[in-house]
């Protein structure tokens, strides 16, 4: 790693082989033009993946400030700086979208941001709660073009020594995965926290189209 990617932040807690894996699936999406993602955080998420998008694509990134009890300014300042090399840098045009995902005004910000275009890549990674992970979903997976890929961040299985609130958000995400994997080509990963993909419109049981690791 070069002295200039030492700054950059890395997605919350995951594994490196978990990102690896989802940026492959990321890879074998044709378009992979319009990258929206829900909770950038500091822009770990927005980094990894926004860069196995096309060159020029649009990435739109959804952050609450605040959100998750980091100092907003420090955290925001971080988000744009990682932005700001996506653009400059890389080609890419990225956009950032400050407010809460489920607020109408943000739904409205996104869709004209698209200007008419679905959505390739969709990462939901924003508020936790069962009614949060179901209400992204529900607002934005309807904007994902037919075949595109859906990503729920923090679905794995709970394992021994995690705290019980973190043990509450696998099992939202996991739950609200769960009810589109059910009828839609899936995978799902976990070494740490877990990813859990969907393939929109693309039906189960499709030849390689689920898969466990």
């Amino acid at each position: 790693m070069n002295s200039k990617q030492r700054d950059i932040p890395a997605p919350c807690s995951s594994a490196a082989w978990e990102v690896q894996t989802v940026c492959e699936m990321i890879d074998r999406q044709d378009p992979r033009d319009v990258y929206l993602e829900i909770g950038s955080n500091i822009g770990g998420s927005l980094w990894a993946f926004g860069r196995h998008m096309t060159k020029c694509a649009t990435l739109i990134a959804v952050e609450k400030p605040g959100a998750r009890g980091r100092d907003p300014g420090g955290a925001l300042e971080q988000l744009q700086g990682v932005a700001d090399r996506l653009e400059a840098g890389c080609g890419y045009q990225p956009r950032i979208v400050l407010g809460d995902s489920h607020a109408a005004e943000t739904l409205a910000s996104v869709t004209e941001m698209l200007a008419g275009r679905k959505i390739d890549v969709l990462f939901i990674d924003g508020d936790h709660s069962l009614a949060g992970v179901t209400g992204d979903a529900e607002r934005y997976l309807p904007l994902v073009r037919s075949g595109g890929l859906v990503i729920f961040h923090d679905c794995g299985l709970p394992t021994s020594g995690m705290k019980s609130r973190v043990i509450r958000q696998l099992t939202a995400c996991r739950s609200v995965w769960a009810k589109y994997a059910a009828d839609r080509r899936n995978m799902l990963i976990q070494e740490w926290c877990g990813y859990g993909m969907v393939w929109n419109g693309v039906p189960a049981g499709r030849k390689d189209g689920q898969d466990e690791r």
